[in-house]
Order: C-alpha cells, then structure tokens, then sequence
C-alpha cells in the first residue's frame, strides 16, 4: 500500500521591531490602532494586486505591484517579506513562469503570516 503525506508548507516570518516602533511611533496618538490597521489593509490590498495581476497575465501591473508591496513591507519593518517580494519581482524580470509561480505562492503565504505577526505585535503601539 502506499501511503500519501500532504506537504503543508510554513513559513516563518521576519520583523524589524525597531523599525515597526518608529512607524507606530509617527501614527495618530489619538488612534494607533487605526492607523496600524489602515496600514495593514492597504499592504493586503497590494499582494491582492499581485495575485491579480498575475492571473491576468499582466506583467506590468504585477511589477508595480510588488514595488508596493516591497515599500510597504519594508517600511512597515516586515523583513522577511520585502525580501520574498524582491525575489518574486526577479523572476518575473527573467520570465521563467515556473519559479514565479512558486515564488508568487511564497509571497502569498509570507504575506498572511507577516499581516498577522505585526497586528498580533500591534500592542507595541497601545
């Protein structure tokens, strides 16, 4: 008989705390949360972005795209998935689908996790 396993892949993010302070830091003193979260929705909207225009085939907007995530990521301290946007962005540039297509996923689930990381790290603002 041959048995099956499914390979569930995880990823382990990187967080500059540093830098997240200093971001919360300049945030509404009146409404940090807020702010964190306006700046989460908008880094979501953006691998959202990227998805999409990676099943429309548009290159073009997948790349500025993942400049955005990059940015976002990176100023939000989110090192591990500036980075993974980085490599996607790379790939892209040398058309090879099938590493895109992985290091799209990658992003993807370096994104979930990075979102979550920093909102469960958002008491650092409160």
């Amino acid at each position: 008989m041959i048995r099956q396993q499914l390979m569930i892949p995880e990823e382990r993010v990187a967080l500059d705390l540093d830098q997240l302070s200093v971001v919360c830091a300049g945030f509404d003193p009146d409404a940090p949360e807020a702010c964190l979260a306006a700046a989460l929705e908008q880094l979501a909207l953006d691998l959202a972005a990227v998805e999409a225009a990676w099943r429309g085939d548009d290159a073009r907007g997948m790349a500025r795209a993942l400049q955005d995530v990059e940015a976002c990521a990176g100023a939000l301290g989110m090192v591990k998935l500036a980075a993974v946007a980085g490599a996607v962005r790379d790939t892209l540039s040398a058309g090879d689908g099938v590493a895109l297509a992985a290091t799209l996923a990658r992003l993807l689930r370096v994104g979930e996790r990075s979102l979550v990381a920093v909102w469960e790290t958002g008491a650092l603002i409160g």
